[in-house]
């Protein structure tokens, strides 16, 4: 099951302020995963990890391991002390914390 996201046609737009990244994977000049890191605003020394995707063909790989890694460091570079993980269905976002059992903290 594919979950489509109709905001990923416009991360430029997402990415555009401060305090906020995203980083494409590349294989062979092609689009294989991304990643987005965002401070989190209502948090002190909070960033948030957001829109982690990766192409089928990437799984299996731990490439979404490396990824994420690689926002850790970058969040500790912006200062940020623990990393905010909102966890998704394949269907959509939960649409609110009760329906999400679980968010995550991180401690970096």
């Amino acid at each position: 099951m594919a979950y489509f996201d109709a905001g990923l046609d416009h991360l430029s737009c997402c990415y555009d302020h401060p305090g906020r990244v995203y980083f494409v994977l590349l294989e062979n000049r092609n689009v294989i995963g991304g990643v987005g890191l965002s401070v989190f605003p209502s948090l002190e020394a909070c960033c948030e990890l957001q829109t982690l995707y990766l192409a089928h063909a990437a799984k299996g790989r731990d490439l979404g391991c490396r990824m994420t890694a690689h926002i850790g460091n970058r969040a500790r570079d912006r200062g940020c002390r623990q990393i905010y993980l909102e966890p998704h269905t394949f269907s959509g976002a939960y649409t609110s914390s009760e329906d999400a059992l679980f968010s995550y903290f991180f401690a970096l």
